[in-house]
């Protein structure tokens, strides 16, 4: 497979695999890396399995060349050699090349915390791909022989575009229930249909997903939300019950009039997509804080939808002032709030001249977005006037006509102040 082989991740993985045989071990890629090359993608990482146990990895690769990522459950992280890291040209250094994760084949026992196993057993191939979550994630990749070890019909639901997961769907749920999330997020991203058995079991545990922590709930959100199958996602929350425990207040009307918007949205991230969730709804503001409180969300993040979900609507009124919108095209979240408002505007018919007259205005290299304002606090005082709680009035009210191109120099406003009355 092509995409296996190409990129300097798949050659570091390929190293140590064949590093491992030389030793004497079975070793191949594995999971995720496997399922992109089926579907023509390049993966992003590429995991190694292998029946070496950890204390063998290291053996092999050195304990100054090796991360016990996750011993306990034989997962070692392997450096690249010190003769490919660090002997690129000072010239032309390349990009650092993150460890590359080592499993040992396992088995795992129960799952008492529904997130990771209680025991595990270092076993074969066949037992290692069994323990996984979905079919398409139970592959095997062999690099050096081009053999797929395909055990679980990852293949074929490759193939029929199909979310099933590997053995009893109720068990699987039962070990992990962020696995629930985890197959919306794989439907969404890769345009797949979940089985159905799946689907049912999903709604028969979707309770149970309130147990996981908001942090990983979080995580995968932010995944589905930038999906091109957001939609489907969002009717499959509602369907299995999923919602309550990742968006409470979501209801169908507000995923068809989503719809809409989100289909006008060219910049899409977690934040704007969120944003216009929440203008969706009857409260913006209690979707936010429940969002927030249900996915554990950054500051930065809160911060970014408020901004959008506020302050989309100023750049929607007909006519509007360059004064009124260009405070908002030059603040920090102006890359949220402006693809909201023209999603929003494009769909309900409304605000158009302005989108599109602020789009020019951006557009236009000659004339500076943000200029230097006319006149300071420092200006005034020189001018003999005295310091007060007006100063922040008369700046104000000079800057939006310095926007609004009513002044254009310092003495323009210091004898605007002095015609309307203000006297030093």
């Amino acid at each position: 497979m092509k995409e296996l082989r190409d990129s300097e991740r798949s050659r570091e993985a390929r190293r140590i695999i064949g590093c491992l045989r030389d030793a004497g071990f079975e070793a191949v890629m594995a999971g995720g890396c496997v399922r992109d090359a089926l579907l023509g993608r390049v993966p992003k990482d590429f995991d190694v399995a292998t029946d070496a146990t950890p204390a063998s990895i290291r053996e092999i690769f050195g304990h100054r060349r090796t991360l016990a990522f996750g011993e306990s459950f034989g997962v070692i992280g392997v450096l690249r050699p010190k003769s490919v890291a660090g002997g690129e040209s000072r010239a032309r250094p390349k990009a650092k090349i993150e460890p590359t994760e080592v499993a040992t084949f396992r088995s795992d026992g129960s799952y008492s915390d529904g997130r990771r196993p209680d025991t595990v057993r270092f076993g074969d191939m066949r037992e290692d791909a069994e323990r996984r979550d979905f079919t398409i994630n139970g592959m095997f990749y062999d690099p050096l022989d081009d053999v797929l070890h395909d055990f679980v019909g990852g293949c074929s639901d490759i193939h029929d575009k199909r979310i099933r997961t590997i053995g009893e769907a109720d068990r699987r749920f039962d070990e992990d229930k962020l696995r629930m999330l985890r197959a919306i997020r794989f439907a969404a991203t890769l345009d797949f249909e979940i089985a159905s058995e799946t689907l049912h079991s999903i709604s028969e545990h979707a309770a149970s997903l309130s147990l996981v922590s908001g942090e990983r709930i979080g995580a995968e959100m932010r995944r589905v939300f930038v999906a091109d199958g957001v939609l489907s996602a969002l009717h499959n929350f509602l369907k299995t019950g999923l919602f309550e425990s990742t968006l409470p207040f979501l209801r169908r009307p507000a995923v068809e009039r989503f719809a809409g918007y989100w289909r006008q949205l060219e910049y899409r991230t977690f934040e704007t997509v969120a944003a216009l969730l929440a203008i969706n709804h009857s409260s913006p503001e209690v979707f936010v804080k429940e969002m927030n409180r249900m996915m554990k969300l950054s500051s930065e993040e809160v911060r970014r939808m408020r901004a959008a979900v506020e302050r989309h609507s100023e750049l929607l009124v007909e006519g509007a002032p360059w004064s009124t919108i260009q405070p908002i095209v030059v603040s920090r979240d102006a890359e949220f709030v402006l693809p909201v408002a023209a999603a929003v505007g494009r769909t309900e018919g409304r605000g158009l001249s302005t989108l599109e007259n602020t789009a020019k205005r951006l557009r236009d290299s000659a004339t500076p977005v943000d200029p230097a304002p006319l006149l300071t606090g420092d200006d005034l005082r020189m001018a003999g006037y005295s310091p007060g709680p007006n100063f922040r009035e008369w700046l104000n009210e000079i800057r939006a006509m310095q926007l609004d191109e009513g002044l254009h120099s310092k003495d323009e406003a210091l004898e605007w102040i002095e015609n309307n009355g203000f006297q030093s």
